[in-house]
C-alpha cells in the first residue's frame, strides 16, 4: 500500500484553505474539507489491489451457536439451503425433471422467469425455522410441495447440534392429458464448498487433502424402511461427512459445518396403483458444485429403451457389464435421452453428492395424490468432539444422550415420517400465532380467508427471500475526472440480505433493502438488525456502499458482465434510514437493546452521511431577493467564483444534491439516472454538472433528521446533534427557495433543460465511410455524419416498415426547473418533510388526486399522463420503467405520509385522510385481485389508462416479493411513523 506523503498533504490542504478563504465562507470550508477526505482516500489507495471494508467488524463472525446457522438462504433457487458460514460452507437444494415438450429444460433448479411456471412461492415462512411452499409446474404436469423445518424445539439453537429437515412432495391430479414420459425424478444435492463457490479456489484444497472420500454412504443400494401406512413403500440412505474431525486448518474447523450426517428417505404410497416402481439412488461428482450441479446430473441421461433393457437383467455381473456399456454409449444416446439414472457411486475427490428419487409411473395418465411420492432429507450437524470438551457452558437444551439418540434415529430402519409431520404442524402453528400477533389481520369485518392467505404469502415470500452471500464486489477505479481507469475488488465479504425477486433479482440491492426490512422488522427485529449490520459492514474506504451486491459465483452467474462493476461515486437512496426510524419507535424491543444497537451502528451511519455530503453535494449561490425562482439564476462555484461585487451583494450559499452517473453521451431518449433508483424517470434533457435533484435533497433532509434523532437517543454530545439539525435547516432552505416551481405548483429538479422540446420518432439510417465501415444513425438534416458520408438505406423493422426510435428534440436549453410531475415532484410529501400547514402540501395533494396526473383506481402512478415521456420507451427493446407504472414502495411511502398528516392539525387534514383511505383500498384490492388472477406478486402494475384491458395489471418481474410484499404492512397499517 502506498501512503500519503508530507508533500501531498500540504498540497491538498493548501488548495482547500486557499479556495475557502478566497470565498470567505465557513459552509464551503466544511464542504471542501469533506472533499479532501475523499481525495486523500484515493491517494492512499491508489494502486492497491483490493478495497478495504471500513466496518467489517460489524458483521457477526460465523458461529456454531448462531441461531440461524442453516436456512433457505439461496433465494434464487426453487428450493435452496445454505449454511451462514464463510469461507467454508454447505449448499444444498432441489431439482426435478421436466420431460414434456413445452418444458424450457430437462431439469428445474434455479428459479427462472423463462420457466413460465403457473405459480410458485412460500405460503408460510418465518425466516428461521419453518417454510412451506407450493410449486405448480404446468409444463412438467406436476405440482410440488417443499418444506423446511428446524427440528429443535426452541428458536435458540442447541450448542451441541443443529437439526433440520427438508421435505418434497410430488403430485399430479390432472386427468386431461397424456404425458410424454412416465418417468419423473426428484434430486437433492449436498455441496461442500468455500469462498465464492469458484471451482478453482485454493480453499478447496483443504477439503480435498484426504485420500478417502469426504462423503461416506453406508450401502451401495438403498435400505428398506418400515412405515405404518398400508401400501406405502420406504427406502432410505444414510450419509456422513469426514472432513475436519482432525483438521489443523483453523478456518475449516471453525467455520465449516462438515461434521454432519444426513438421512434421505423416499416413500411411495401405491394405494391406487399409479406407481410401477421407484428407487432411491445417489452419485458423487468431482469437479462440480452448486453452479454446475444441473449440468453434472444431466450427464447421467439415458434413453428409456436402455433403461428397460436394464430391467431384464437379473445377474449382478451382467448388471455391471450393462452399466459399463451404457457409460461407453453415453455420447451416442444423449440426444434421445428422456430420463436420468444415477449410478450409486462416489467419484474420487467428490465435493458434491446427489440423491435421486426415481419414479416410474404405471402409465402416461397416472394420477399422484399429495402423499404418493415423498422425499425427506434430515440434516444433523454435530459439534466437533474437541470443541465439546472446550465448551464450558453447560446450559444446553439438548444433552449428549439426546444427540446420540438422534444419530441412531437417522440410521434406523423405522421411517421418520411421523416425527417430521408433528414437527411441521408445531412450527406452522407458531408461525400463524406470530403473524397474527404482528399484523393483527383477523378482523372478519375487513378481511376474509382469501385476504389472510394473501397477506401471509406476501410476507412469507419477503422473509423467505433472505439469502446469504460471500464474495468480492468489483468496483471501478477512477481518475480525478471520474473517468474509469480500471477495476479493483473488495476484500471478500459476507452479506445477509433479502432479495427483490427470486426469478430475476436474486441478490442484494441497497435501496430495495430498506423497504424489505420495513416488512421484516415488525415480525423479527433481530433479523433486521443482522441485515443492517451486514450492509453497513460492506462499506468501503471512503464511506461508499455498493448499490448492487453481486457476491459469489451463484449471484454473478445471473448478471450480465457489464453490470458486475460498481461505481464508487454513485449513491443509492439511503432507505435504511426509514427502517432505523421505525426501529427507534418500536416498543417490542427494549430501550436498552435499541440503544446498544444504535450505538454500534452510529459510526458507520455517520461515515455514510459524510460520504453523501462529500460526493453528492453541489453548492451554489443565490440572491436573497430571489426567494422563489421559476427560472433560478444559479451560479455554480465550479464555474462562477465570487467577485468583490458579488461579495458585497446579498448572496448566500445554498446546498443541493446531484445523483452522479448521468451520461451526456447516453443515446437513450432521456439519459438514465440509475443511482436514484428511478432509472429512466425523466430528468433534465441535457445532463450537466449544474444539475440538482430534488429527491436526493429530500433524502438528505430526512437523513439529517433521523441522524439527529439517533444521536440524541444514544446520548451523543449536543454539538453532534446540532450538526445534523443545522444541516436539515440548510437543506430545507434549498428545497423551498431553489426547487419549488411556482408556475407548476410542484417541486422540480434543476438542470440544463429544454421545456419546449418534443418527443418524436426518427428513422434509423445506415451510413458508410470510404473504407466500407458502416454505422447506424438517426436521420437528420445531413442524414449521414461526415465520418460516414455515404447513405445506404433506412433499416427495416421486420414487418414491412422502417425501424424507428423515439427521440427528444430540444428547443432552447438553459439552466431552469425541469418540468415533470411524478414521483420525484411529490417527494417532499411522501418523505414527510413538509409542515402540516405548508401550502405546498395542498398543491402536491392535488397532483396526486388528479387522474390526469398520478391518480389511478389501482394506486399512484409514477409519471403524469400529460408528460411527453409518459409510457415512452428509451430505445428499442427498452420498455418504460418509471414512466407511468404503479410501484408499491412509493405507494407505501405515500400512505405512510398521508396517514401521518391526517393525524396532524392543519388545513388539509380531512382531504389527506380521505385520500389515505381511498388509496389504501385501491392498492390492496388491485394487488389482491392480481394475485388471485395470476398467482404472483409483481414488480409493478400498469398505470396506463389507454391500455384499458391491462390497466392495473401486474408487469415485468414476477414473483416480485421485495417491496411489493409491503402490501401486508399496508393491510395492517404498519407504517414507519407509528409504533406497531
Amino acid at each position: 500500500m502506498s501512503h500519503i506523503t508530507w508533500f501531498q498533504s500540504v498540497i491538498v490542504g493548501s488548495i482547500v484553505l486557499f479556495i475557502a478563504f478566497f470565498l470567505n465562507n465557513s459552509d464551503l470550508i466544511s464542504h471542501l474539507t469533506r472533499k479532501t477526505k475523499i481525495i486523500e482516500s484515493l491517494i492512499v489507495n491508489f494502486g492497491q489491489e483490493q478495497y478495504l471494508t471500513l466496518f467489517n467488524t460489524l458483521v457477526p463472525s460465523p458461529s456454531f451457536n448462531d441461531s440461524i446457522r442453516w436456512g433457505t438462504f439461496q433465494a434464487g433457487m426453487y428450493f435452496g439451503i445454505r449454511s451462514r458460514t464463510h469461507p467454508y460452507h454447505v449448499n444444498a437444494g432441489l431439482l426435478w425433471t421436466c420431460s414434456e415438450k413445452r418444458c424450457s429444460d430437462l431439469l428445474r433448479h434455479w428459479s427462472q422467469q423463462d420457466d413460465r411456471l403457473r405459480k410458485y412461492g412460500w405460503l408460510h415462512h418465518d425466516g428461521r425455522t419453518f417454510g412451506y411452499q407450493k410449486i405448480e409446474d404446468q409444463f412438467g404436469k406436476y405440482n410440488l410441495q417443499t418444506q423446511y423445518v428446524n427440528l429443535l424445539s426452541t428458536v435458540k439453537q442447541d450448542r451441541l447440534m443443529h437439526l433440520f429437515s427438508n421435505q418434497f412432495k410430488l403430485e399430479s391430479r390432472d386427468r386431461s392429458f397424456t404425458r410424454k414420459s412416465k418417468y419423473v425424478s426428484l434430486f437433492y444435492y449436498i455441496d461442500l464448498s468455500c469462498g465464492d463457490d469458484g471451482l478453482s479456489h485454493s480453499c478447496r484444497d483443504a477439503l480435498l487433502r484426504s485420500d478417502k472420500n469426504i462423503f461416506e454412504i453406508e450401502n451401495n443400494k438403498a435400505t428398506k424402511c418400515i412405515t405404518n401406512e398400508k401400501n406405502e413403500e420406504c427406502l432410505y440412505q444414510h450419509m456422513t461427512t469426514s472432513t475436519s474431525k482432525s483438521s489443523t486448518n483453523d478456518a475449516l474447523r471453525q467455520t465449516f459445518p462438515s461434521t454432519f450426517s444426513a438421512r434421505v428417505e423416499a416413500r411411495v404410497n401405491n394405494r391406487i396403483g399409479s406407481v410401477k416402481s421407484f428407487d432411491l439412488r445417489f452419485q458423487g461428482f468431482a469437479g462440480a458444485n452448486v453452479v454446475l450441479v444441473k449440468e453434472k446430473i444431466a450427464t447421467q441421461r439415458i434413453s428409456s429403451a436402455a433403461f428397460h433393457n436394464k430391467e431384464d437383467i437379473e445377474n449382478e455381473d451382467d448388471l455391471i457389464d450393462w452399466e459399463t456399456r451404457m457409460e461407453e454409449e453415453q455420447s451416442a444416446i444423449i440426444d434421445n435421452a428422456d430420463l436420468i439414472y444415477l449410478d450409486n457411486t462416489i467419484e474420487s475427490k467428490s465435493l458434491l453428492v446427489v440423491f435421486q428419487v426415481f419414479v416410474e409411473l404405471a402409465n402416461e395418465n397416472a394420477i399422484l395424490e399429495e402423499d404418493d411420492v415423498v422425499m425427506d432429507v434430515v440434516f444433523m450437524e454435530k459439534k466437533l468432539e474437541n470443541d465439546e470438551e472446550r465448551d464450558e457452558d453447560n446450559t444446553k437444551s439438548f444433552s449428549k444422550e439426546q444427540v446420540k439418540e438422534w444419530q441412531q434415529r437417522l440410521k434406523s430402519t423405522n421411517s421418520i415420517k411421523s416425527t417430521l409431520v408433528k414437527a411441521a404442524d408445531v412450527k406452522r402453528s407458531v408461525f400463524e400465532r406470530q403473524f397474527e400477533s404482528t399484523f393483527q389481520l383477523s378482523n372478519e369485518n375487513e378481511w376474509n380467508t382469501s385476504h389472510l392467505q394473501f397477506a401471509k404469502a406476501a410476507f412469507s415470500n419477503l422473509i423467505g427471500g433472505l439469502s446469504y452471500f460471500y464474495g468480492s464486489a468489483v468496483i471501478k477505479t477512477l481518475d480525478g475526472e471520474d473517468r474509469t481507469i480500471g477495476t479493483r475488488t473488495s476484500k471478500p465479504m459476507a452479506l445477509f440480505s433479502a432479495t427483490p425477486s427470486r426469478s430475476f433479482f436474486p441478490r442484494g440491492f441497497l435501496w430495495d433493502e430498506g423497504f424489505h426490512q420495513l416488512g421484516i422488522l415488525p415480525f423479527d427485529p433481530e433479523i433486521t438488525e443482522q441485515v443492517i449490520l451486514h450492509w453497513l459492514g460492506a462499506m468501503i474506504e471512503s464511506g461508499y456502499i455498493p448499490r448492487e451486491m453481486i457476491l459469489g459465483r451463484v449471484a454473478s452467474a445471473r448478471v450480465p458482465e457489464e453490470f458486475l462493476v460498481q461505481n464508487p461515486t454513485h449513491a443509492n437512496p439511503p432507505s435504511f434510514l426509514l427502517c432505523l426510524e421505525k426501529y427507534l419507535n418500536m416498543k417490542n424491543v427494549s430501550k436498552e437493546k435499541r440503544k446498544a444497537f444504535m450505538q454500534r451502528t452510529f459510526p458507520s451511519l455517520n461515515t455514510w452521511y459524510e460520504w453523501f455530503l462529500a460526493s453528492q453535494q453541489v453548492s451554489h449561490v443565490v440572491k436573497d431577493d430571489n426567494q422563489q425562482m421559476d427560472s433560478p439564476e444559479i451560479k455554480m462555484h465550479a464555474t462562477a467564483p465570487r467577485t468583490e461585487e458579488a461579495k458585497l451583494s446579498r448572496e448566500r450559499i445554498l446546498h443541493g444534491f446531484q445523483w452522479r452517473g448521468r451520461d451526456p453521451l447516453d443515446d437513450r431518449l432521456n439519459p438514465i439516472t440509475l443511482a436514484s433508483g428511478f432509472d429512466d424517470y425523466p430528468r433534465a434533457s441535457s445532463p450537466s454538472k449544474e444539475e440538482l435533484h430534488v429527491d436526493l435533497l429530500c433524502w438528505m433532509i430526512r437523513f439529517s433528521s433521523i441522524m439527529a434523532r439517533i444521536a440524541k437517543f444514544i446520548g451523543q454530545k449536543d454539538g453532534v446533534v446540532q450538526k445534523f439539525v443545522h444541516q436539515e435547516v440548510k437543506f430545507m432552505e434549498t428545497l423551498n427557495i431553489v426547487h419549488w416551481n411556482d408556475s407548476l405548483q410542484t417541486y422540480s429538479d434543476i438542470g440544463m433543460h429544454s421545456t419546449d422540446g418534443v418527443v418524436t420518432k426518427m428513422r434509423v439510417a445506415r451510413c458508410r465511410d470510404e473504407n466500407g465501415q458502416v454505422i447506424d444513425v438517426l436521420e437528420s438534416e445531413s442524414l449521414c455524419p461526415t465520418s460516414h458520408p455515404d447513405f445506404l438505406f433506412y433499416l427495416g423493422d421486420g414487418h414491412g416498415g422502417f425501424e424507428t426510435r423515439y427521440v427528444y428534440v430540444p428547443g432552447v436549453i438553459r439552466l431552469q426547473h425541469v418540468h415533470h410531475i411524478g414521483y420525484v415532484s411529490i417527494f417532499p410529501l411522501i418523505l414527510r418533510i413538509l409542515p402540516a400547514d405548508a401550502p405546498q402540501l395542498e398543491a402536491l395533494l392535488l397532483s396526486i388526486r388528479d387522474p390526469a396526473h398520478l391518480w389511478t383506481p389501482y394506486g399512484i402512478r409514477s409519471l403524469s399522463t400529460r408528460d411527453p415521456f409518459f409510457e415512452v420507451g428509451n430505445r428499442p427493446n427498452d420498455k418504460p420503467y418509471w414512466r407511468g407504472a404503479i410501484w408499491i414502495n412509493i405507494n407505501y411511502l405515500a400512505l405512510d405520509a398521508l396517514m401521518y398528516y391526517s393525524k396532524q392539525d392543519g388545513p388539509y387534514q380531512q382531504a389527506l385522510k380521505d385520500t389515505y383511505t381511498e388509496l389504501r383500498q385501491n392498492v390492496i384490492t388491485n394487488i389482491h385481485s392480481e394475485y388471485l388472477r395470476t398467482g404472483y406478486f409483481w414488480e409493478q402494475y400498469n398505470g396506463n389508462l389507454r391500455l384499458k384491458k391491462s390497466f392495473g395489471r401486474g408487469r415485468r418481474s414476477h414473483p416480485f416479493t421485495g417491496w411489493t410484499a409491503l402490501i401486508a404492512n399496508i393491510m395492517a397499517e404498519v407504517y414507519i411513523h407509528n409504533e406497531r
